[in-house]
């Protein structure tokens, strides 16, 4: 009896941790001849959300105080902020994808080691690499450290999802204290807990993987895993250039879950997504769609200006004034925020 008490303790435990923060889903069609990747974002409030254009030549600090990592940005962006940046490209076609990981482990700080803050690590690649390869291999060989931070009084855990235009994918997860990295074209979909190499375990559960059990169904991040893989794996080449966006927005709209009357602040996993994006890697075009608007909404990245010494522009994406092409709609501002590290 104390074995069967111990368990559903642990059980319901790793439930609650492991969904303290963003729940959300990557998805990338990396077979069609255009470079698609899907992302949902799921939240327990209303996310007011930008896109921020930022060019080459940035200086930041990794704003960890003692031997914080110093550097200039190599290439523009363009991001998606919440808080931080989740979600971006830059001018190369790096793209990468910030998502909850509630077993990530970042390590105690050792301030003999170089560090920054957890919420420019997306940044820091979009401003160095031009492809997975490159980043992979700073991540191998490069001693450095994230310092995690808090985000509404609980701690922050996420592991990094990189694709690029060759279809190229790594999924970057931190546990006890050191990266662990999955490099490869198989890659295509990630969600949320547990880590990566369980998810592939999970998978192969399921009979449209050479397992026993039917397709499942939860917003839990293991089934929408899944059926996103499913779903992607089956999607059929598409007819012209709509149909191929229309056809990766299927595919994460299935994994959205809707909007309902109770958000539970400790469960956003099971929290209304609140937007989808799609990245055009190969013709370098951000859509995004808000799920309290009708609208569509797209940044054609090869109408902004990257050159160094340019201004910082950004744009709200979710008025529902907003329609179509907002490219011209991006305004001069300043630099962002993060929460950093206590």
């Amino acid at each position: 009896m104390e074995r069967i008490k111990k368990f559903f303790f642990l059980f319901f435990l790793f439930l609650f941790v492991s969904t303290i923060f963003y729940a959300c889903t990557v998805i990338y069609w990396n077979k069609n001849p255009d470079k698609l990747i899907g992302r949902n974002m799921d939240w327990y409030t209303n996310v007011e959300t930008e896109f921020w254009v930022l060019p080459r030549g940035i200086k930041r600090d990794g704003m960890v105080g003692k031997n914080s990592m110093k550097w200039e940005s190599k290439y523009g962006s363009t991001i998606v902020f919440f808080e931080a940046p989740i979600d971006g490209m830059n001018e190369k076609g790096l793209t990468g994808h910030v998502l909850w990981l509630g077993e990530a482990d970042f390590g105690k700080r050792n301030e003999k080691t170089q560090g920054m803050a957890l919420g420019f690590w997306l940044q820091y690649y979009l401003d160095n690499f031009a492809t997975v390869k490159e980043a992979v291999a700073f991540t191998k060989k490069t001693n450095f450290q994230l310092v995690d931070t808090e985000f509404e009084g609980r701690k922050v855990g996420v592991h990094l999802y990189l694709a690029d235009e060759s279809g190229d994918i790594a999924v970057i997860e931190y546990v006890n204290g050191k990266p662990v990295i999955y490099h490869g074209k198989e890659y295509v979909v990630m969600t949320n807990s547990p880590t990566y190499d369980k998810q592939i375990e999970n998978l192969e559960q399921y009979k449209v993987f050479g397992g026993s059990k039917e397709l499942p169904g939860s917003s839990e991040a293991a089934d929408r895993f899944v059926r996103a893989m499913y779903y992607l794996e089956n999607l059929p080449q598409p007819t012209d250039y709509e149909d191929g966006i229309a056809k990766i927005f299927s595919v994460t709209r299935n994994v959205s879950q809707p909007f309902r009357i109770n958000n539970n602040p400790d469960r956003p996993d099971s929290s209304t997504t609140r937007w989808r994006s799609v990245i055009d890697i190969t013709n370098k075009i951000y859509y995004f769609e808000a799920t309290n608007s009708p609208n569509l909404v797209w940044l054609d990245m090869k109408k902004v200006n990257y050159e160094k010494g340019s201004d910082l522009m950004k744009v709200r994406i979710q008025p529902n004034d907003n329609i179509g092409n907002i490219t011209a709609k991006v305004q001069k501002t300043e630099m962002y925020k993060i929460p950093l590290p206590n």
